[in-house]
């Protein structure tokens, strides 16, 4: 297992994130994420977004938008270094932003990827989270996505 620490999202993180980003090969949409998307994003009071840190480098970030009346969340934006990928690094940000959840009173928690994109919902289930549905043509290029659900 890499060697990093999770912690919650600063100001200054915003240009590591769009680079990690921009590093991905799976995007769920062809989005422009730029730093003051990801700044405006952290604003929100119903949006928490942590990062993993290596030697005071990102080298992963995960979020979720987050409904706590009705106890409900959605993951994402999610991405880790892709030399890094299956070192822990996205399970430690996974289990952090999951027990943030919790605490918050969050129940079900989603996350939607592409269906073609076996290795994220392979990560997904290895965590617990359960198929729920195929929603098609979804994506704004047509591509089925694949909804999983976690019971906190």
């Amino acid at each position: 297992m890499t060697d990093c620490r999770v912690r919650g999202f600063r100001r200054e993180d915003a240009s590591s994130i769009v680079r990690l980003h921009d590093m991905a090969c799976e995007w769920f949409e062809e989005f422009p994420v730029t730093e003051a998307f990801i700044v405006e994003a952290s604003l929100r009071p119903d949006f928490r977004l942590f990062v993993a840190e290596s030697q005071r480098t990102v080298v992963g970030f995960a979020g979720a938008l987050y409904q706590e009346h009705v106890g409900r969340a959605e993951l994402g934006p999610i991405s880790v270094d892709p030399g890094l990928q299956r070192t822990g690094v996205g399970s430690r940000l996974i289990e952090r932003l999951l027990e943030f959840l919790k605490e918050t009173g969050i129940h079900r928690v989603v996350v939607r990827v592409k269906s073609s994109n076996k290795k994220a919902r392979k990560f997904f289930q290895d965590r617990g989270f359960a198929k729920e549905v195929v929603l098609k043509n979804y994506t704004k290029k047509g591509e089925d996505v694949t909804q999983l659900v976690l019971f906190l």
